[in-house]
């Protein structure tokens, strides 16, 4: 259950030569799935970064969907115990379906970490062929 999650400052970003919407407030279990990069990376691969990444991924303050728009918010860090409340709920939740894989953790920088959970994630699909 949920209690305390925080509470991120976000806006959507439109296309090219278009004007952003006003700021929002989201949870944080919200926010990850409204971030193109994070949002598509726990959707699809279903694994979850490190706190480390995870922080490396929030400092960058924008997730940019291509010409499709995308969000930003202003920098954050999570603290262990926001990230360990991060972790239950989108662990939790069956229909997500995201898993921790200790392997991935040695990856602090999001960019390389969303690189290896692809791959890792297509030998596991390629071996329940």
């Amino acid at each position: 259950m949920v209690l305390n999650m925080r509470t991120v400052k976000v806006r959507q970003l439109y296309g090219i030569d278009e004007t952003s919407a006003p700021w929002e407030n989201h949870s944080l279990d919200e926010f990850v799935f409204m971030a193109p990069a994070l949002g598509s990376a726990l959707t699809i691969y279903k694994f979850m970064p490190s706190l480390v990444t995870i922080n490396n991924f929030f400092s960058q303050s924008e997730s940019d969907a291509g010409m499709g728009g995308g969000v930003e918010w202003k920098p954050f860090e999570l603290d262990q115990a926001e990230y360990d409340e991060l972790l239950e709920c989108l662990c939790s939740d069956p229909e997500r379906n995201i898993e921790i894989d200790e392997a991935l953790n040695c990856f602090t920088n999001f960019e390389q970490w969303q690189m290896k959970a692809m791959y890792k994630r297509s030998m596991l699909n390629q071996m329940k062929k």
